[in-house]
């Protein structure tokens, strides 16, 4: 297996309100820092059909959290 699907198959994806709730922020906010070009398409957030699914360990990243193990 390629590395990039190794890395995938651990991957977490949220929907748009678990990231509301996770990070505490609105649904308005995490919609305007998609459009202002803040989170990247295909490194923070991928569309499933016409759905968009955000990834866990980069959303993490971008908002500075680290959860321990």
């Amino acid at each position: 297996m390629k590395e990039q699907e190794l890395s995938s198959i651990n991957t977490t994806y949220l929907t748009e309100s678990d990231v509301a709730r996770k990070y505490i922020v609105c649904k308005k906010t995490i919609y305007n820092m998609r459009v202002k070009g803040q989170l990247e398409k295909g490194y923070h957030y991928i569309y499933v059909n016409k759905q968009i699914r955000y990834i866990e360990g980069r959303l993490e990243e971008f908002f500075g959290i680290k959860e321990s193990a």
